[in-house]
């Protein structure tokens, strides 16, 4: 746990809106949040239980700029023992979203990506039917 309090894994992809994202972190870290609520009253809940926590938030697919504090999350400051850390398929959103470390990773090789895929997919999936395997090479190329 490296001394966080909590560590909160959510997909936050081109059609997860801030309420959604609100949902799914206040799920994870039990924090109930009435139904039909503001966004403005679930980030003020959200921001005055995670103030006080030491946290590590995986923010998984971001297409666009974040306003942390407008989601509930407070901005971490390095001294607070609050981090977020996130994957993005765009440079410009590390940028807005003021990233102290950038990782650039590369796609996978057509081999590599077809063993993950198969890794991922078990064969016993992917031969279940014969069209299967063709779909599972497409996705597993275009993924790479």
């Amino acid at each position: 746990d490296y001394g966080y309090d909590l560590v909160i894994y959510a997909v936050a992809s081109k059609a997860c809106g801030i309420g959604q994202l609100q949902a799914d972190i206040s799920e994870k870290i039990g924090l109930f949040l009435k139904p039909g609520s503001s966004i403005e009253t679930r980030a003020s809940i959200m921001l005055s239980f995670l103030r006080r926590k030491k946290f590590l938030l995986l923010l998984d697919d971001l297409w666009n700029y974040l306003d942390l504090a407008e989601a509930g999350i407070p901005y971490p400051n390095g001294l607070n023992k609050q981090k977020v850390v996130l994957t993005t398929r765009y440079e410009s959103v590390c940028g807005h979203m003021e990233a102290h470390n950038m990782v650039f990773l590369e796609c996978l090789d057509p081999e590599k990506s077809w063993n993950l895929f198969k890794e991922k997919a078990t064969e016993e999936v992917i031969n279940s039917d014969p069209r299967i395997e063709k779909l599972a090479h497409e996705v597993a190329e275009q993924c790479g």
